[in-house]
């Protein structure tokens, strides 16, 4: 595929008040690109013209009482304030492929989260109905770009309005109120500088029967989530799109995209690890438990140890 296909839909009947998106003068969603200045919208995701308007800003109502248009509020007052009243917009980026059986629930679920959300799914080319799928449920935009998981959420990172970026695998559920915690988690605290990135913690739960190999497998999994400093994809890595754009965002590889992300964040700041956990498929260990645990036992230190991530993605053998 030579060129990203990028198709988008309106969630009005979804979102009574999708704040975060543009409106053209016969009320349909304009899609704005990577392109977008940054004094078209606040720090919220908010305030993008649309139908030759402007949103009206907290200075504007605040009154004309000071010279700097803020009521008579010193400016670093007033942004301060700003900022703590404006909804933080999170782009939740979900690469797929071939998911249509869930991508549709996943939607679903992060359409009943808290808070100001913009869903944007990328698929690598599936052959079933992924795409009509994500697009029914409700996603804000719906791309194409060429397969490779780190090539699908570079496109979807491109496209992305949200202040947060939170990368989300199709078989991941978010804990409730998950917009706080991401919020929370990437807050500076007393005597701290703000970490570089966040994650989650995992819990993988089986699909249907479940071996002894296959739990203990996924226990595993479970266990690293909650200690390792570079975390991988299915714990919901998020940060803020400047870190992501400062990092240089996913490198064009089949396999350890995630790791390598997470090696060059850890070296510019903190990845913080929320104690709340995603919900994640055990279906990969149950497909092929030995194959899961041996993977994720000896990829990482395979790859650090400089093994080609082209030679770990044939050994792994699963299309992704």
């Amino acid at each position: 595929m030579d060129s990203l296909t990028v198709s988008t839909r309106s969630i009005r009947n979804l979102d009574p008040e999708p704040r975060h998106r543009a409106r053209s003068e016969s009320g349909a969603a304009n899609p704005i690109g990577p392109g977008a200045r940054r004094n078209d919208l606040d720090r919220g995701g908010r305030g993008f013209a649309g139908g030759g308007g402007q949103e009206e800003s907290i200075g504007d109502r605040a009154g004309s009482g000071g010279s700097n248009g803020h009521g008579g509020l010193s400016t670093k007052k007033w942004e301060e304030d700003h900022r703590r009243m404006s909804p933080m917009l999170i782009s939740t980026i979900i690469p797929t492929l071939n998911e249509d059986a869930r991508v549709a629930d996943t939607i679903a679920r992060l359409r009943l989260q808290p808070g100001e959300w913009e869903l944007i799914v990328v698929d690598g080319g599936s052959a079933d109905a992924t795409i009509d799928r994500a697009e029914r449920a409700g996603a804000d935009h719906v791309l194409s770009a060429p397969r490779g998981r780190g090539t699908q959420m570079n496109a979807g990172a491109a496209m992305a309005r949200g202040e947060v970026l939170l990368f989300l695998h199709a078989d991941v559920h978010l804990p409730s109120n998950a917009h706080r915690t991401i919020q929370d988690t990437l807050a500076a605290r007393k005597g701290s500088i703000p970490p570089i990135a966040g994650c989650f913690v995992t819990r993988t739960v089986p699909d249907g029967p479940c071996s002894a190999l296959a739990r203990t497998s996924f226990r595993l999994a479970d266990f690293r989530s909650r200690f390792t400093r570079l975390p991988y994809g299915d714990q919901g890595l998020f940060l803020r799109r400047e870190s992501f754009r400062a990092a240089g965002g996913f490198a064009d590889l089949p396999l350890m995209e995630d790791i390598e992300l997470s090696r060059r964040l850890a070296r510019m700041g903190e990845i913080r690890r929320t104690n709340a956990s995603v919900r994640v498929s055990a279906r990969r260990f149950q497909a092929a438990p030995i194959r899961a645990l041996l993977a994720m036992r000896t990829f990482p230190l395979a790859f650090r140890l400089g093994v080609p991530a082209e030679l770990l993605h044939r050994l792994y053998g699963q299309a992704r």
